[in-house]
């Protein structure tokens, strides 16, 4: 869906349901993009101008705890010592 929007494309999303993506679509819809239900899916069309939108991350019980940052790689490299 981003991709369609940000390139100007017009693309139908095949077997894609909106009640699982409304965050996004409205998010979307707000920086000017245009996203209409068809059938089986949902089309999607770049705007010549991309308005800016604020995104906002969904702050949930726990996720202070999930999204921790942590040092990259967390796993051993091939070849590396430990």
């Amino acid at each position: 869906m981003i991709a369609a929007a940000i390139t100007g494309g017009d693309v139908i999303l095949e077997g894609c349901d909106a009640g699982h993506l409304d965050a996004l679509v409205m998010k979307l819809k707000e920086a000017g993009i245009v996203i209409s239900p068809v059938e089986g899916g949902l089309r999607v069309q770049g705007a010549p101008e991309i308005n800016s939108v604020d995104v906002r991350p969904f702050r949930t019980r726990g996720s202070r705890r999930t999204c921790r940052p942590r040092s990259w790689p967390s796993w051993p490299l091939p070849g590396a010592r430990a």
